[in-house]
């Protein structure tokens, strides 16, 4: 009889706790899944958000699959996620390695840690102002390179390859840190 009694009681304590995160659940229900069935409904409409819709059934759909910039944007989008995956994981990697392996660990760590403390804008603008015209192309105009000076944030393949750079460059100390304190907690033994 004791038991039953307690194994309630515990129960009871069991179910109190999903009352805490039920906020969150309850507000990611509503606005984050619904806004998505609404996006999904809305893609069959025509609409420009002032005017009443009008039904286009699967027209947007074949619009947007014949569309060119599409294409190239879901190349973009696939070169950005690989990209930034695999440098995102490897740079920090060796990167720890090499700094654990520095007698100047605590210097290093802060110079690599240093664009993680800095806001993604604050980051951009860096880059923008580092790659404009009156960044970079100026410095080679001043070594007498001017073929290198251009905008380059203009070209449409080097801008891709340059905002992945920037994440990567922003995210490196963090993962720069799990990594060195992967290895440092790593078994010697063998």
């Amino acid at each position: 009889m004791a038991k039953t009694t307690e194994a309630k009681h515990k129960t009871r304590i069991y179910w109190k706790d999903y009352l805490y995160i039920a906020p969150a659940v309850l507000f990611i229900g509503i606005f984050f899944i619904t806004s998505i069935f609404y996006t999904f409904r809305l893609s069959f409409f025509e609409w420009d958000g002032f005017s009443t819709m009008t039904f286009n059934g699967i027209n947007n759909y074949v619009n947007l699959f014949q569309d060119p910039n599409f294409l190239i944007s879901v190349l973009n989008t696939l070169i950005w996620v690989v990209c930034s995956m695999v440098t995102s994981v490897l740079l920090p990697l060796l990167f720890a390695i090499m700094i654990t392996r520095s007698s100047a660990l605590t210097l290093f760590k802060n110079v690599f840690y240093f664009p993680t403390a800095l806001s993604a804008t604050v980051g951009g603008m860096i880059m923008a102002t580092l790659l404009s015209t009156y960044g970079l192309p100026q410095i080679f105009n001043v070594l007498g390179k001017p073929e290198w000076a251009r905008d380059w944030l203009a070209i449409p393949y080097v801008n891709t390859f340059i905002m992945i750079l920037t994440g990567v460059w922003q995210g490196i100390g963090l993962n720069m840190l799990l990594f060195i304190s992967g290895i440092r907690n790593m078994d010697s033994s063998p």
